[in-house]
């Protein structure tokens, strides 16, 4: 079973990233194999990891990211992204 933070946790990451200046938090939640296609944000965007496992490919090449671990993609950065077997949970925000 894919590891799952605490409300604590999730609370005390929130604070934390709004201090950085991220805006609009909210937890979303996904299926596990949620396939997120090619794509880009407007926006340099946060996602952080609450439950499950997120594979991301970049230019950098294919990584595995779980719960407790915090993504972030400046404005316009090209990447795929898919969820792992079991659901996932992130914390997502963006800011200017």
């Amino acid at each position: 079973m894919a590891k799952e933070l605490s409300t604590m946790e999730i609370a005390a990451w929130e604070e934390r990233l709004k201090q950085e200046g991220f805006q609009n938090l909210r937890l979303c939640l996904f299926k596990g194999g949620t396939d997120f296609g090619d794509h880009s944000h407007n926006e340099y965007t946060v996602q952080f990891i609450t439950k499950g496992e997120v594979i991301i490919v970049d230019d950098a090449g294919t990584t595995t990211h779980h719960a407790g671990e915090c993504l972030k993609f400046p404005r316009g950065t090209r990447h795929c992204g898919r969820c792992g077997e079991e659901d996932v949970g992130m914390i997502v925000g963006m800011k200017k």
